[in-house]
């Protein structure tokens, strides 16, 4: 939990089941990237190439900032 991956290289990376609250994964390369059942509470998801099928796969999303800047409730 509060967790930095600014600027990393996730790609193609799995995290399923991950519990991960108040992470950053702002500017992350996250292309291809595994979210099934991923609990991601108030992490930041800003500037990152995500779709909607990658945060359907996953099961937590309350506070996290979306790629466009648009926060779940």
């Amino acid at each position: 939990n509060n967790v930095s991956f600014t600027n990393s290289d996730m790609r193609n990376i799995n995290l399923s089941n991950i519990q991960c609250s108040y992470c950053n994964f702002m500017n992350a390369q996250l292309e291809g990237i595994i979210l099934k059942n991923a609990s991601l509470r108030y992490s930041n998801f800003l500037h990152t190439r995500l779709n909607k099928i990658q945060f359907d796969e996953a099961i937590d999303l309350t506070g996290t900032t979306l790629p466009n800047g648009t926060v779940v409730p």
